[in-house]
């Protein structure tokens, strides 16, 4: 659960700004070029991703750890180094969806009727793309998001293993090498748990966010 939270994460720091810039700067040098890392990072899969940070990071240039785990109540700062590697591997890969979401939301908002109109009665810029736009863009991103945090679980599997970590991926995978059904179905149920919670704090958090079910909106 921790890499999941950890990679989920790393992919909004990603998403969001890369997102937004990219749409605000719409079929210019940026947005080029920050798509093309979207179209790049969805392209690669998260274990080649893992194996090659390995490579790289542990055995080339030994920088980071190539596994193992400190719990974070025991040791938070080698904690932290020890999931730096995993929660990129991860991240890096699901940031390509949420940051073409971000995107093309963004895309939308901007060209709405009411920024025109904030505009034309002179708001700053930074007014419009902050209380306008921005807010608006994040109700789907975040709604697609609750979706692709759900997917994370499925590359946790194969990261956790690369990195001899422990958590509820490499249950599963114990758990489907020894045909040992109560654990997969426990392992299930707790997925299913955690994903339906994330679910619904998203909902929650959306639904805050639109103008439509705040007071004083329309």
């Amino acid at each position: 659960l921790e890499l999941a939270v950890l990679a989920f994460l790393i992919a909004n720091l990603i998403a969001l700004p890369l997102g937004a810039i990219a749409a605000f700067r719409h079929r210019k040098a940026a947005d080029v070029i920050i798509s093309a890392l979207a179209t790049i990072l969805g392209a690669i899969p998260n274990f080649w991703l893992a194996t090659l940070f390995v490579l790289l990071f542990s055995l080339t240039w030994p920088i980071l750890p190539a596994g193992g785990y400190t719990p974070f109540f025991e040791n938070p700062t080698r904690n932290i180094v020890q999931m730096i590697l995993p929660s990129l591997s991860l991240g890096l890969v699901s940031s390509s969806l949420l940051l073409r979401i971000m995107r093309t939301t963004m895309l939308e908002v901007l060209n709405s009727a009411y920024i025109r109109t904030a505009h034309a009665k002179g708001a700053p810029e930074s007014v419009v793309l902050r209380r306008h736009a921005l807010r608006n863009a994040l109700i789907p991103f975040f709604t697609v998001g609750a979706v692709e945090f759900g997917f994370l679980f499925g590359g946790v599997v194969v990261i956790e293993d690369i990195f001899r970590l422990p958590g509820i991926g490499s249950l599963v995978l114990v758990g489907i090498i020894n045909r040992d059904y109560p654990v997969l179905l426990g392992a299930s149920l707790v997925i299913t748990v955690v994903v339906l919670s994330a679910n619904m704090i998203v909902d929650t958090i959306a639904m805050m966010l639109d103008p439509r079910h705040t007071r004083g909106g329309a």
